[in-house]
């Protein structure tokens, strides 16, 4: 039987996954007026400290299935076990917020979309690099250029969590590089949504690692004739005692003009210790009214709140289930054709 997400006294929500994106999810759904419980299932612990600071907490549990009396649900589970939870969760008319990658294969993610689609079940695939105050102001801004000249964009991370699972799997494109792949299609289907991005070449290195995964990329997706280019790379551990060090920069040239974001985070804040401010350029002005900046939590806030307007409309399938589809599929064409060269 389907459900009606909600009720009179608010939103009953779970988090599948307790992890550090998880745990993030829910302290955000525990901030909001239209959320009345927050229940949280991990296999990997009885209590949490985190979970126990969380004002509107019912129930910790230790398996998933144990949620199915919530009205709507955050898979924030490690990839390879989403296609099991959305089985369970879209057979009871769950609602869901599924974090990227809907799946960790395309026909896996594939047969996700699937399934919600045969279910019925309204469900929201969380892409919050999309969702992040710089690349929204960035979008926003792409009508004023005129026709597309370039784009580019440059990704240096040092995250130890990445670092150790490139040693088993997939490497930079898959792991942070998805985020700027999706941000390019995202920049294509407003340009010109009639046309798809395609792969032109990519270039993977092996520099740091010993097994199939890479920590270097390079290459060209094209729009028509408009070359989207990207470099990424990892840094290496004596760049790694600042925390979570991310230094990018994207450029998106047009016949009218171009737009700039670049950024080198501390610790994913800037400003909050009272040194002087890191390098940081956001295309709709400084961001200095907020003395800490959380990229990933005011990011993560907008789409949460996102989801919590889809479910009140009463649709169904999120846009971004598409969107998450296309984007892992480029990430895939990048293998084949780094493969393939």
């Amino acid at each position: 039987m389907k459900r009606t997400a909600g009720t009179q006294s608010g939103l009953r929500v779970g988090i599948a996954g307790f992890g550090s994106i998880g745990s993030l999810h829910a302290r955000i759904f525990d901030s909001l007026a239209e959320v009345a419980e927050v229940q949280v299932a991990d296999s990997g612990r009885s209590r949490d400290d985190q979970y126990q600071s969380l004002a509107k907490k019912t129930a910790f549990h230790s398996d998933y299935e144990d949620l199915k009396g919530c009205d709507c649900v955050v898979i924030a589970l490690p990839t390879e076990l989403h296609e099991a939870a959305v089985s369970c969760f879209a057979g009871a008319g769950i609602p869901m917020l599924i974090e990227k990658p809907l799946g960790f294969t395309c026909d896996e993610s594939q047969r996700i979309v699937d399934m919600i689609r045969r279910e019925n079940v309204p469900a929201m695939c969380g892409l919050t690099g999309l969702y992040h105050p710089e690349f929204r102001a960035m979008y926003g801004q792409l009508s004023s250029l005129g026709e597309l000249v370039s784009v580019h964009e440059r990704l240096h991370e040092a995250n130890p969590d990445l670092a150790r699972l490139l040693g088993g799997r997939r490497g930079v494109v898959a792991l942070n590089g998805i985020h700027t792949l999706h941000r390019f299609h995202r920049i294509a289907l407003l340009k010109d949504p009639n046309k798809a991005l395609q792969v032109a070449d990519v270039a993977l290195s092996h520099d740091n690692f010993m097994t199939r995964a890479e920590d270097h990329a390079a290459g060209t997706l094209c729009l028509g004739g408009t070359p989207f280019t990207f470099s990424m790379s990892f840094r290496n551990d004596s760049e790694c005692d600042n925390g979570w060090p991310v230094d990018y920069g994207i450029e998106i040239v047009g016949t009218l003009g171009k737009i700039v974001v670049t950024g080198h985070e501390k610790c994913e804040t800037f400003g909050h210790d009272g040194t002087t401010e890191v390098n940081y350029q956001h295309p709709g002005g400084p961001l200095m009214g907020q003395p800490r900046y959380e990229r990933i939590a005011l990011g993560l806030t907008v789409e949460i709140r996102e989801f919590v307007q889809f479910l009140a409309t009463g649709q169904k399938q999120h846009y971004t289930l598409e969107e998450a589809l296309a984007g892992q599929r480029l990430v895939e064409d990048c293998y084949r054709k780094s493969v393939a060269q």
